[in-house]
């Protein structure tokens, strides 16, 4: 019979693909790296160089934070910002924002063609990845180590 080759097939392709989700999931919580707000300013943002970055990047668990997002891109003005942030450990999904408004992009900043500045909290400790979405489409992702 020709069905068994055929589940076997099937099965092995399924079991290939759940390991490289897996795979995928764990560089998903890998540390943004930081970069040189500017050749003259020895500043540094974190994130991801010539998308997003956080010019102050640190956190403390459960604190608010004064974060001001960058955004290089084209014809970002006025997009609406709203952030999902994820626990590593503890799969803890939450809205970052301490007030609840609209965050809409402003105009050029620090280098970046666009900023937003911010009160963030993450509320315990580790590492977090921040997905970013501009009017409710995925932009990109910010992991940072959130200290106690």
């Amino acid at each position: 019979m020709k069905v068994r080759p055929i589940l076997f097939i099937t099965a092995i392709l399924f079991l290939s693909g759940c390991a490289d989700e897996s795979d995928a999931q764990i560089d998903e919580f890998e540390l943004s790296p930081s970069f040189a707000v500017s050749e003259t300013d020895e500043r540094e943002m974190v994130g991801v160089e010539g998308s997003v970055g956080l010019l102050f990047g640190d956190f403390a668990a459960g604190e608010p934070s004064k974060q001001m997002w960058h955004f290089w891109g084209d014809d970002l003005q006025n997009k609406l910002l709203t952030v999902k942030a994820f626990h590593q450990e503890t799969d803890t999904e939450i809205n970052p924002f301490v007030r609840e408004e609209e965050h809409r992009l402003s105009g050029p900043n620090n280098g970046a063609d666009y900023h937003l500045p911010s009160l963030l909290k993450l509320t315990e400790p580790g590492i977090w990845k921040m997905d970013i979405y501009l009017n409710e489409e995925y932009y990109d992702s910010i992991v940072v180590d959130v200290k106690e």
